[in-house]
């Protein structure tokens, strides 16, 4: 099963102004950098409006357990 995430942002200055959404004004840019579809990925939001790049990278891990389960995920989130 694919893993559904959400993820919201906001300056210290603006905490009103929350941003939810890569397609919002002032989105320089986002994407994918490197995934397999499967296990890993790793995507960055470049919030221009904010100054900052917000990297996400997510790792399926132990995903051959017996039972059919399908593993952990573990997910790191910077920004620059």
């Amino acid at each position: 099963h694919p893993v559904l995430a959400g993820l919201l942002w906001h300056s210290a200055e603006q905490a009103d102004k929350v941003r939810y959404g890569a397609t919002s004004d002032g989105i320089g840019g986002y994407g994918w950098v490197e995934h397999d579809g499967r296990s890993f990925g790793h995507q960055i939001i470049k919030d221009t409006h904010h100054g900052v790049h917000i990297n996400t990278t997510m790792i399926k891990a132990r995903h051959d357990q017996p039972g059919g389960h399908g593993g952990d995920w573990a997910v790191r989130l910077t920004v620059e």
